[in-house]
Order: structure tokens, then sequence, then C-alpha cells
């Protein structure tokens, strides 16, 4: 495991969850233009980026996501 500063960065998480399927152009994630158009992605006391919502930092080792329980440091 290891940490980049671009990890901590909403457009990160557009890089999977921002597509068209490729074979079709049917609409497949568009959850980082729903999050671009909602009121947490403007700056102030109620921005929230990806990550603070999904990836909440914790002092003490826990799981990933409820979904995938391996431990993080």
């Amino acid at each position: 495991p290891s940490h980049a500063a671009f990890q901590r960065d909403s457009r990160f998480c557009a890089s999977c969850h921002q597509y068209n399927n490729p074979s079709n152009g049917a609409a497949g994630q568009h959850t980082y233009t729903e999050w671009l158009a909602s009121r947490f992605a403007v700056p102030g006391p109620g921005y929230r980026t990806c990550q603070s919502c999904h990836m909440e930092e914790r002092a003490e080792a826990g799981p990933i996501c409820d979904a995938f329980p391996v431990e993080r440091p």
C-alpha cells in the first residue's frame, strides 16, 4: 500500500467512475459529473470530496470498505 497526493482529488475517482460504454456509447457511470453538479463540489463549509465520504481518514487500522474486509494501516 502507498499514498499519493492525487488520490485525495475527486478527479482520481473519475478515471473509473465516469464513462460511457465503449461498445455502444450507452451511459455507464456519471458519478463524477453528478458530484460536480452537487452542492458538495462547491468550495466552502459543505464541500466534500468523493474520498471524504467514501474513504474517510481514520487514526486506527480498519477495513478498506464494508464489501472488501481487508485491513488497512
